[in-house]
């Protein structure tokens, strides 16, 4: 079985209204599972009702990677015998599902541990060169104090966050750290959920990595999701 879950939050109704109608499966079946997560910090543990999943944690952009990292953690917990964890942004399109379910299981078969729609690779530029590509995209999304380029630890690669997944061993391995133990660490105070699950991906022996042969269209606005039915 395949775990998904897309991020989401309330203010981008729309954008989940619109993926369910044009390509999210309408019941789960044997071969997956599909949850949509909010966050909420006034909630003391994991909330679920039907495919709607609450974490307790600050729904604003700047604290992505804790709601990331806490739907891992309680997925994983949750589905332990699960082949995979998938992660999607709520602002894609997916051509064909079952195509993806596809594509996932070639990869599994392959011993593949993280895979993603595209990857970033980061070992071939200098530190300026990368500081260049991830300056100021995300500033518009975040608080004023977090205006301030990205000098953290990069990963030797990690898949660009609208798609991608760990088998079930590495979404145990990364869900082994706390919270705490993850901040303090200077490369996950920015909010960046998929360099940061990447750090903690690679600190895994022998990670091996894939790329999603599948149609995964990304940003798409509403208008777009829906033109495709």
């Amino acid at each position: 079985m395949k775990i998904f879950f897309v991020l989401t939050c309330k203010k981008n109704r729309d954008r989940l209204e619109a993926i369910k109608k044009a390509w999210v499966p309408k019941e789960d079946s044997s071969s997956f599972k599909i949850f949509y997560v909010y966050g909420n910090p006034d909630n003391f543990k994991e909330e679920v009702e039907g495919r709607n999943l609450t974490i307790p944690c600050v729904d604003s952009y700047q604290k992505l990677f804790l709601k990331t990292h806490g739907s891992f953690r309680f997925l994983s917990r949750t589905f332990p015998e699960a082949d995979c964890i998938v992660k999607m942004d709520d602002d894609i399109y997916v051509d064909s599902f079952d195509a993806l379910l596809k594509n996932i299981d070639k990869l599994l078969d392959n011993n593949v541990n993280y895979f993603g729609n595209a990857f970033c690779v980061t070992h071939e530029r200098s530190e300026e060169e990368r500081n260049v590509g991830m300056r100021e995209w995300h500033f518009q999304k975040v608080a004023s104090d977090l205006h301030i380029p990205y000098r953290g630890k990069f990963p030797y690669s990690f898949a660009c966050g609208e798609t991608y997944g760990l088998d079930m061993k590495t979404s145990k391995f990364i869900s082994s750290f706390s919270d705490q133990e993850i901040l303090k660490d200077s490369g996950f105070t920015r909010p960046f959920e998929d360099v940061s699950v990447a750090l903690l991906a690679e600190r895994m022996n022998n990670l091996k990595k894939g790329v999603l042969d599948a149609n995964v269209h990304h940003p798409a606005t509403v208008e777009e999701i829906l033109s495709s039915i």
